[in-house]
């Protein structure tokens, strides 16, 4: 530079750079640091700057750095080993010990109640229990499946085993079988969604995928006990002499839907026992004598079976099959109703010449179905139409402080003198009603009580005949209401799964107990049955216990590994970065010193 000004500047500004990099720590050489002096330093050397030995020790600055940092890695995955190792021992100990527990509790454990090893299908067998339900205890949706044939089976047996004890249970040959997984929906209905592929079924149980058609419970890992149970409908076809045949090819453009048929007449009809003076009492608009009331069973909508459509058809293109189902001439008018929800009620008209798949029909979906000349008449029924009945009764049952207010038929049974006292001596019960009977009760033994609770009461007396043996509730009107409340009670119970008896369950089932036995019932088989259900549950906690720990140990070990070969990884790049470090500049040392 010739200039007199500015080789001032330039040397000025050199000198605040030597003195800025003095100042530097070699631990703050990072890549922003390093970018800038390599930067400054080439415009340095544009003027005739001689700086090598600078640019030699930012160099040595950048492997001192990535030495240290190489040391803390290697720190750190040391550490990191240290405390994954700490955790495998720690899991392989716990996992000891939980086999030792599953092992002590497996060994009490009875048979009966044994769902560990053992997952519970539920299966509708063909149409019977729809046929048995509907229009009966359910009028939504399509089966209860606490009330149909369930089968115990080993969670590893293939799914094509099962379907020989199906054939064995039903006298259906596994090649007529098709089985369908029920999904719930996001409406909260519960219906027919898939069937089973020959690949699937050819897998064992414990193969599906639960999570995707499992009413109700979560599906955390935690709850594989509650992944016990599959609700399966079974699909068989009827040919010649109502023998089963193979079940016809289903393609993409097939939908299956079920069909129910209301009829309003029979539901006016079965509100009189005795035609004739019902009728006339019906007309008249007069009360029935409180002697001959009980309590009214409406069986006006009943299943009638289902069809496969084909999406782009319309229903007036299968008016004749569906008519043939309810025993209609082939051209009776009918109208048709989606049944679609029912919380709140949704059941809208089906338009007959629109196509199944722009009335966004699917599988699984129902259809119900009733004369059109019945659904025109709106004075003659009180409820002329599918939709006005499915209400009346969703109304009723979803209050039930309202359903005592159902309508009452007029009993056509004979009638005692008077009523019996006394305490039970055993034997089969006596369905009679007296002149001075309760309204809608009827005799259970010695006592008055629903026909619902009847029913329980005489079922248990067949299977355990002490029950009542001791009973001594003297006071008529005690007497119903404690055996209504102890049918209500073993109702619950019965539709309780064994893994729900948790804690609290068992403490208010025990208390229960205990004041059912304080009238002289006998209860040692409910107390026996909550005690296995509960060392079932301890066993089952003590399985999935099992497999927490495992999987955790294997997670453990997996991570371990990993671990290890971090390590390894990190010690070459360590004894890299260490062959030409320099020795006289360390990470904590200042960028220039010994320089300047």
């Amino acid at each position: 530079m010739k200039g007199q000004e500015l080789p001032t500047v330039l040397l000025e500004s050199f000198a605040s750079f030597v003195e800025s990099m003095s100042m530097t720590m070699v631990n703050e050489v990072q890549e922003d640091v390093l970018r800038q002096a390599t930067l400054s330093i080439e415009d340095f050397e544009q003027v005739g700057l001689e700086l090598s030995w600078l640019k030699k020790r930012l160099e040595e600055a950048k492997k001192a750095n990535k030495h240290a940092e190489s040391l803390v890695y290697v720190d750190l995955c040391e550490t990191a080993l240290k405390v994954g190792r700490a955790k495998v021992r720690e899991l392989e100990e716990g996992l000891v010990k939980a086999k030792a527990e599953l092992e002590d509790c497996s060994t009490d454990l009875p048979n009966s109640l044994a769902v560990n090893d053992y997952l519970l299908l539920d299966v509708v067998a063909r149409d019977e229990d729809l046929m048995e339900q509907i229009g009966r205890d359910k009028y939504f949706d399509l089966v209860d499946h606490n009330k149909v044939r369930s089968f115990r089976i080993k969670r590893q047996m293939p799914f094509n085993l099962f379907k020989e004890e199906v054939a064995k249970e039903f006298g259906i040959p596994v090649q007529f079988q098709r089985f369908w997984l029920w999904a719930k929906r996001l409406n909260n209905t519960y219906r027919p969604s898939r069937h089973l592929t020959p690949q699937q079924e050819a897998r064992p149980v414990n193969a599906f995928d639960f999570s995707s058609f499992l009413v109700g419970h979560l599906r955390e890992a935690t709850d594989k006990v509650k992944v016990a149970e599959l609700n399966l409908f079974l699909e068989v076809e009827l040919g010649q002499g109502l023998r089963p045949i193979p079940p016809p090819v289903k393609s993409a453009d097939d939908i299956l839907l079920f069909f129910k048929l209301y009829d309003p007449l029979k539901e006016e009809l079965r509100y009189f026992n005795i035609p004739f003076l019902g009728l006339v009492l019906h007309v008249l608009g007069l009360s029935s004598p409180p002697w001959l009331v009980s309590e009214a069973v409406l069986y006006v909508v009943s299943y009638v079976g289902r069809l496969y459509v084909k999406a782009g058809g319309m229903p007036v293109e299968i008016l004749a099959k569906i008519n043939r189902l309810a025993g209609f001439a082939p051209d009776e008018d009918i109208q048709l109703f989606e049944e679609i929800k029912y919380e709140p009620l949704m059941c809208e008209v089906v338009n007959k010449m629109v196509t199944f798949r722009d009335s966004e029909l699917e599988d699984g979906d129902i259809i119900c179905f009733q004369k059109s000349s019945q659904a025109e008449c709106c004075g003659q029924f009180e409820h002329p139409d599918a939709p006005s009945f499915l209400d009346y009764v969703n109304y009723y049952q979803i209050k039930p402080e309202h359903y005592r207010k159902r309508r009452r038929l007029i009993s056509s049974e004979p009638e005692p003198t008077e009523r019996s006292r006394g305490t039970i001596s055993g034997g089969s019960t006596m369905q009679t009603h007296s002149a001075n009977a309760p309204a809608g009760k009827i005799r259970f033994l010695a006592y008055w009580v629903s026909s619902e609770a009847s029913l329980l009461l005489e079922r248990i007396l067949n299977i355990h005949k002490d029950t009542y043996t001791n009973f001594s509730m003297k006071d008529e009107n005690l007497q119903t209401v404690l055996l209504e409340s102890f049918a209500a009670f073993i109702e619950t119970m019965s539709t309780t799964k064994v893994y729900e008896v948790q804690e609290e369950v068992l403490r208010r089932a025990t208390v229960s107990v205990k004041d059912f036995e304080q009238v002289g019932l006998e209860l040692s088989w409910m107390k026996k049955r909550l005690e296995t259900a509960k060392k079932v549950n301890k066993c089952t906690e003590s399985r999935i216990y099992v497999d927490l720990c495992e999987t955790a140990l294997k997670v453990g070990r997996a991570k371990v590994r990993e671990l290890e070969e971090g390590l390894v990884k990190a010690k070459a790049e360590l004894e890299d970065w260490s062959t030409n470090l320099p020795n006289s500049l360390a990470a904590n040392d200042y960028l220039l010193m010994d320089v300047v």
